[in-house]
């Protein structure tokens, strides 16, 4: 039997839904910092470092070491005890960042998402967290897990994606618009100034990526763009939903009578109260995004 409650991290006695909020249960003392939730499970890390899971466990999201469904949270375990900070739920795998900037991953690997370089493991599920070894040499500060792909953002600026690449998603014309599973992390070129082909402008002194956020078809990213000696300003850019190739997004202020304009021409363009503005952080879903 299915309880379609056990991802709300508690038994549900009558019916499948709770309407109001509720409190998940941990040990006593356990305060948390960060939460992630996706369709079929959730993710909670503590103050003190330690990850816990709970919900659908088939294919091993839940990074238990078995594909058991947890109504409760899980403690997860990871190699020497290592300190997590930041964890992100995908629909069907997870991702881990510890303190010392490594990542983790665990779940479905159908598209590539977990990162893994052998290829004979691509289609295979992994139960229990192990680090990427793609991303060695690298410090991550930012990680996102979508339903087919991953992201993350390291300490000098630079965005990783790996997994399915069907709508554009990782922001390289490699695999696009095929099944092609692309499971080894690489680095967004094109957000590069001086790249051969750059998406980003070519008069930027710096580009350095800060925040990232991936859905099922599509990534944005937070990009602090500094020109001549003038302060940093926090651009919105994304890639996805047909195309490969990162563009900005133009952030306006729209009058009254304009905005009712494009609402009847069913044309969405985000709002600001102020201009210029400075985006620090971003948040996308399958059919729309927020900074």
């Amino acid at each position: 039997m299915f309880d379609v409650a056990c991802q709300l991290g508690y038994h549900l006695p009558h019916g499948d839904e709770q309407c109001t909020p509720r409190r998940v249960k941990f040990a006593p003392g356990v305060d948390l910092s960060h939460v992630s939730a996706a369709s079929y499970h959730t993710l909670a890390v503590s103050s003190a470092g330690r990850c816990y899971s709970w919900g659908f466990g088939k294919g091993g999201r839940l990074g238990t070491g078995a594909e058991f469904n947890c109504i409760h949270p899980v403690q997860l375990h990871f190699p020497n005890h290592r300190i997590v900070v930041k964890a992100s739920a995908g629909e069907n795998h997870s991702l881990a960042l510890t303190s010392t900037g490594q990542v983790f991953s665990w779940g479905s690997n159908s598209f590539g998402q977990l990162g893994f370089p052998s290829k004979q493991t691509c289609a295979a599920s992994r139960l229990s967290p192990k680090r990427i070894d793609g991303l060695k040499g690298e410090v991550v500060v930012d990680i996102a897990a979508a339903s087919t792909h991953s992201g993350v953002v390291t300490s000098n600026g630079h965005v990783f994606t790996w997994g399915s690449n069907k709508k554009g998603q990782l922001g390289r014309k490699e695999g696009f618009g095929t099944d092609q599973a692309l499971h080894t992390p690489k680095r967004v070129d094109s957000l590069l100034p001086h790249h051969a082909n750059p998406a980003v402008p070519t008069d930027a002194t710096s580009v350095v990526a800060t925040k990232i956020a991936v859905s099922c078809h599509h990534t944005c990213v937070v990009l602090q763009v500094a020109k001549d000696d003038r302060l940093p300003q926090g651009q919105v850019w994304q890639w996805g939903m047909g195309g490969y190739f990162p563009s900005q997004v133009l952030l306006r202020h729209h009058s009254r009578d304009e905005t009712l304009r494009l609402l009847h021409q069913n044309v969405w363009l985000p709002r600001v109260q102020q201009y210029p503005i400075s985006i620090v952080d971003i948040s996308c879903a399958p059919l729309h995004s927020i900074g």
